[in-house]
């Protein structure tokens, strides 16, 4: 747009921005940043002009269309300025402070993953990233595009199918399962996926990346064929659904005994629809690319046979989550290769006691912060970092076992910690077993790094002088078993007394599954039998 990158001034403010992008009525206004730091001071420029907008968005718009010929050409023209939705991105390649974030909290921060996560999808299902890049800026579904003119409040469309009664599904008289086809377009305008290495911040996901090649394969079949899949898609519903009969009266369906006609009425909102099974079935009628011409009819009609369970009221976010999963394991059981990093995520949601889904997430804090910061992999795009599902199994998940006499467990000081042991439903008191093993096992890296050279504590390459492997990694942690066993006071001055001389340590000799050989070594070389 002919008003990027130029400088102006607005009540009083002189600033710039990068990049303007309009679609519809969604205006973006980016901030773009290849700094490491000082992110604070590079905003505290820019954050007087941005009060100045959200506080007024339809005067900012006015004083737009009178600066720039192509905002007043583009299609946020076709709206009123109270219609126009005004969303302002930062982009930066490292991730600012979470105090930063509060602060200025109607900035989206846009940083290198999200960025990367966002280029695959687009690369994959490409127009159709829209309504998830619309949930990305908090546009409700009402408020973007044509729907602003159309919606009042949260609306519905119905779609007719299947209530089945509560002997047919055995999930619980809170849950109702329906049948019913929908088209692709609007089941992909409402639908998200659980994807790990999305942008949403949550412990609770774990379905993998849509994959390009298999959208491809799905749509070069549509276009050969052109018809319906001859299976269902799995899906989850909210409960703000309506189920009713031919008079539009609701269905009450305690006492259903048989399958019964109903129109599910679906609210017009994105990120409703939960795509459990058939998510590329689904994303493979993408709107652009390839076969579009032909696939494009297809996506309005109503072709797509859905199965949907539609959540009852006032379900927490942890416990839908742990619904979903353990249907997407039920239907994924019996497939051969699942990964092993897919088994971990799903098995720290549904069985959080488990000493695997403990050390997961034990693992994933170390990831981010002291001296295991950013060696394991967190993203798709990693391709040097250290996996962690070996680590997870052969390394944390013995130091974090929920056993009397577990080496962490057993040394933590907390007065109701033989809950876990006895009932383990607590989920408050599970969370802090969590951070108290993340700080003990930090420490005890932070202190094995300390000790060793300045050069060694990088990744292993080929020609480098890091010794950070799989390998290495879990010998470290299963020289701190060994040392917890013996009774080793957990502080500093302990760790570091039994430490002493590793920068000379023979790490070559080392490899693959010897990690064990590794700790008695280090054992034997500087903390022996007295």
């Amino acid at each position: 747009m002919d008003f990027a990158d130029k400088e102006f001034t607005y009540e009083g403010t002189t600033s710039d921005f990068d990049d303007i992008f309009v679609w519809e009525n969604v205006i973006v206004l980016v901030e773009y940043t290849t700094k490491r730091n000082g992110h604070s001071e590079h905003l505290k420029k820019k954050h007087f002009l941005y009060d100045k907008i959200v506080s007024d968005t339809s005067k900012f718009a006015t004083f737009l269309s009178s600066k720039s010929e192509d905002f007043t050409k583009s299609s946020a023209s076709k709206y009123h300025v109270s219609k126009l939705q005004f969303r302002i991105i930062y982009c930066t390649t490292t991730d600012p402070d979470e105090d930063l974030k509060k602060q200025i909290n109607y900035v989206k921060f846009y940083d290198y993953p999200t960025a990367m996560y966002f280029k695959a999808l687009t690369s994959s299902i490409k127009k159709s990233a829209r309504s998830e890049m619309l949930d990305f800026l908090d546009v409700e579904f009402e408020d973007a595009g044509e729907n602003c003119h159309t919606t009042s409040g949260v609306s519905r469309d119905p779609f007719k199918g299947s209530l089945l009664p509560e002997s047919h599904s055995n999930l619980g008289s809170e849950y109702k399962v329906v049948s019913f086809y929908i088209s692709p377009e609007a089941l992909l305008e409402r639908a998200y996926v659980l994807r790990k290495e999305g942008w949403r911040d949550s412990e609770w996901l774990y379905q993998r990346l849509i994959s390009q090649s298999k959208i491809d394969s799905i749509r070069s079949y549509l276009n050969s064929k052109g018809r319906v899949f001859l299976n269902n898609i799995i899906v989850t519903l909210p409960s703000s659904c309506r189920l009713v009969d031919e008079y539009d009266k609701t269905i009450d369906s305690s006492g259903l005994h048989k399958t019964v006609p109903a129109t599910i009425q679906i609210p017009k909102k994105f990120n409703t629809i939960g795509l459990i099974d058939g998510q590329h079935r689904v994303f493979s009628y993408h709107e652009g690319g390839r076969y579009d011409d032909k696939i494009g009819p297809l996506r309005k009609r109503l072709n797509l046979l859905v199965t949907g369970i539609i959540y009852p009221d006032e379900i927490s976010e942890q416990d839908r989550v742990k619904f979903e999963a353990e249907i997407f394991l039920e239907i994924n059981s019996n497939q051969t290769g699942a990964k092993s990093d897919l088994k971990h995520a799903i098995s720290s949601i549904i069985t959080p006691y488990d000493p695997t889904s403990i050390a997961k997430r034990v693992l994933t804090r170390l990831n981010r912060s002291g001296a295991a910061a950013d060696i394991f992999v967190k993203y798709f795009y990693d391709k040097t970092r250290l996996k962690t599902t070996t680590v997870i199994s052969y390394g944390v998940r013995h130091l974090v076992n929920l056993t009397a006499d577990g080496p962490l467990f057993s040394r933590w000081n907390h007065p109701e910690k033989q809950k876990l042991l006895e009932s383990g439903k607590s989920a408050e008191l599970l969370d802090q077993y969590v951070e108290y093993c993340f700080h003990e096992i930090r420490r005890w890296l932070d202190r094995v790094k300390a000790n060793s050279a300045p050069d060694q504590w990088q990744i292993k390459t080929k020609d480098g002088s890091g010794v950070l492997n799989t390998t290495t990694i879990i010998g470290f942690l299963n020289y701190f078993r060994i040392a917890l066993s013996k009774g080793i006071e957990m502080n500093e001055s302990s760790y570091d007394k039994i430490l002493v001389g590793i920068s000379t340590f023979q790490y070559g000799d080392y490899k693959s599954s010897q990690y064990a050989a590794m700790a008695r070594k280090m054992n034997d070389l500087y903390y022996p039998n007295e």
